[in-house]
């Protein structure tokens, strides 16, 4: 919506400012007839016959301001035809203007106050009567423009004060589902500062041995050294292996030597000796 802003001179732009006393005087018709459509609640039942009275109490001076009227577009625009069009241009504005929804009520109130009033005004007092009237229309959209002024001041204090910026939030809806991704760590490590592996473990295969099976990389095993004696892992190991209830990993402990001979076995025969 747009408001009429206030000029310099304090006068508000709406399309009754500047206006002429004949103009002034077609304006007021207009919003009693306005009135007469629209303000149909019971406490307004009386703008319809005190318009109609209007209309017969003041036929003369109406029909000559409308006249007047008239001229004045004509000689504006150059010619009847242009002055013509450009009239019932604004005469849609002066209609569309007393129909603004927000200002009802209280337009309603104010047409119905001085309806009642304009049928004790006598035929030579109708131009004094219509400055009166269109004042009393003017102040209910004055205060309606007012009243719209303060609350774009209000809102956008409220914005700079507590309004979030455009875009912080995202455009949609995040899932709250189960996450797939974890953050990546370090691997952790023993007291004897051995990396630990965190990998999954093979089922059971009805025997044992000191390898760990990393991932879907069957082909690839890893023997964990340790730093005391050499465990056998035989075959009473692997007995006690199939009646336990779940698949189990023994690790050889410490190895007692450090030489490649005794960790990796014997070297493979040389074929030239």
């Amino acid at each position: 919506m747009v408001v009429p802003q206030v000029a310099p001179d304090g006068v508000r732009q709406t399309i009754n400012a500047y206006i002429t006393p004949a103009q002034t005087t077609w304006n007021v018709r207009s919003a009693l007839n306005v009135a007469a459509l629209n303000c149909l609640s019971a406490e307004h039942t009386n703008i319809l016959p005190n318009y109609q009275l209007f209309l017969d109490n003041f036929k003369k001076p109406l029909a000559k301001a409308n006249d007047t009227v008239e001229a004045q577009f004509r000689e504006r625009y150059g010619d009847r035809k242009t002055g013509r069009a450009e009239m019932d241009s604004y005469m849609t504005k002066v209609y569309n203007y007393f129909t603004l929804p927000p200002a009802k009520a209280e337009f309603c109130d104010a047409a119905l106050e001085m309806s009642n009033e304009a049928v004790l005004v006598a035929p030579a007092d109708l131009e004094s009567f219509s400055a009166r009237a269109l004042a009393r229309f003017e102040g209910v959209f004055e205060d309606f423009f007012r009243a719209f002024e303060r609350y774009e001041t209000n809102l956008a204090t409220w914005d700079r004060l507590y309004g979030t910026p455009a875009g912080l939030y995202p455009s949609t809806v995040p899932s709250y589902g189960p996450a797939t991704q974890v953050a990546g760590a370090e691997p952790a490590q023993g007291d004897n500062g051995v990396r630990l592996l965190d990998a999954p473990i093979a089922e059971g295969t009805g025997e044992t041995s000191g390898r760990v099976e990393l991932g879907a990389q069957t082909d690839s095993m890893m023997s964990v050294p340790q730093e005391s004696q050499t465990v056998d892992v035989g075959a009473s190991t692997a007995a006690a292996t199939e009646d336990s209830a779940a698949p189990t990993i023994v690790l050889p402990e410490t190895l007692a030597t450090g030489s490649p001979e005794e960790i990796q076995g014997p070297p493979a025969p040389d074929p030239s000796r």
